[in-house]
C-alpha cells in the first residue's frame, strides 16, 4: 500500500501522466483531467505541482488562449503564495523567448512586473 508520502511525490504525478498520454484510449483526457485534479489537490501549494498542472492547459489549439490561460492560473497561485514567483518567471522567460505575438509578450512581462513590485498585486490583477 503506498504511504501518503509517495502519493504526495511530483515524480509520481510526472510518471502517471506520461504513461497515461502514451497509452491508447479513447478516455485519456478524462484521466488526465482526474490525474490533474488530484495533483492540484495534494500538490497544489508547491511551486513543482502549480507548475505541472499550469502545464497541462499549454497543450492545445490556441495559442494566446493556452498562454493567457496559463499565466492566469499561475499569477493566481503566486497572488496566494509569493514563494511560487520562480515557477512564474520560469513561464513568463519560456513563453516570451518563443516566437509569439509582441502585444502577449508585453501583457506577460507587465503582469510580471507587477507580481514582483505589487505587494496588492492580488487586486490589481483584477484590472488588467
Amino acid at each position: 500500500m503506498l504511504g501518503e508520502t509517495a502519493i504526495n511525490r511530483i515524480d509520481l504525478f510526472k510518471s502517471l501522466e506520461e504513461m497515461i498520454i502514451d497509452y491508447p484510449t479513447p478516455s485519456k483526457e478524462g484521466i488526465l483531467e482526474h490525474l490533474y485534479e488530484e495533483l492540484y489537490s495534494r500538490l497544489g501549494d508547491s511551486p513543482e505541482g502549480i507548475e505541472m498542472y499550469v502545464n497541462r492547459v499549454l497543450k492545445g489549439e490556441d495559442l494566446i488562449d493556452r498562454v493567457k490561460r496559463g499565466n492566469e492560473e499561475l499569477s493566481k497561485a503566486v497572488s496566494k503564495s509569493k514563494g511560487l514567483r520562480v515557477v512564474y518567471e520560469r513561464f513568463v522567460n519560456e513563453w516570451c523567448g518563443k516566437d509569439i505575438d509582441d502585444n502577449l509578450v508585453s501583457c506577460l512581462y507587465y503582469i510580471y512586473i507587477y507580481i514582483y513590485l505589487s505587494p496588492n498585486y492580488y487586486i490589481i490583477r483584477n484590472y488588467i
